[in-house]
């Protein structure tokens, strides 16, 4: 179900994993398929991080708090951050992101752990300054007792416009 977020004129959309284009992020859905086997999702524990070395620092991971609920960038890629100009590592999005932004960001992690699925995004990167490059990124449950969503692995394809 593709949903574009309210006020948000950049036209960011959010959708189910069926519409990604990019080879990369298919691949990473194989691989996260693959380490889930018979459970809902599979733990962090299960990636190890020279497998993941090989998408070439297109990779965030996002801890999940839920009492409160916060997100915590733990781990962002090399690429990402030399396309951002900026390593939020170590930083929550609510510290990150003025409210209305923030709604924005975290969509797809609410949707995640609403319907404990894959989630892909795309759009373009006005909001950060980079009017010129547009995203595509595939949201990734992960859980160490299968159940709860703890991380969120993240893979990112940004392009120019």
């Amino acid at each position: 179900m593709k949903t574009t977020v309210p006020g948000y004129t950049d036209g960011r959309e959010v959708d189910e994993v069926s519409r990604i284009r990019e080879p990369f992020l298919k691949d990473l859905l194989a691989l996260w398929t693959a380490r889930r086997g018979g459970r809902r999702m599979p733990a962090r524990s299960d990636f190890d991080a020279i497998e993941l070395m090989r998408f070439g620092g297109r990779i965030a991971l996002i801890d999940v708090e839920h009492d409160p609920r916060r997100y915590r960038f733990r781990l962002i890629g090399s690429r990402i951050t030399e396309i951002l100009g900026r390593d939020s590592t170590g930083c929550y999005v609510d510290e990150l992101y003025e409210p209305s932004f923030r709604q924005l960001a975290v969509e797809p992690y609410e949707r995640i752990l609403r319907d404990l699925e894959p989630v892909t995004s795309r759009g373009n990167m006005k909001r950060m300054g980079k009017e010129f490059l547009r995203f595509q990124s595939l949201d990734l449950p992960l859980s160490r007792d299968g159940e709860v969503v703890d991380m969120i692995m993240k893979g990112t394809q940004f392009e120019p416009l």
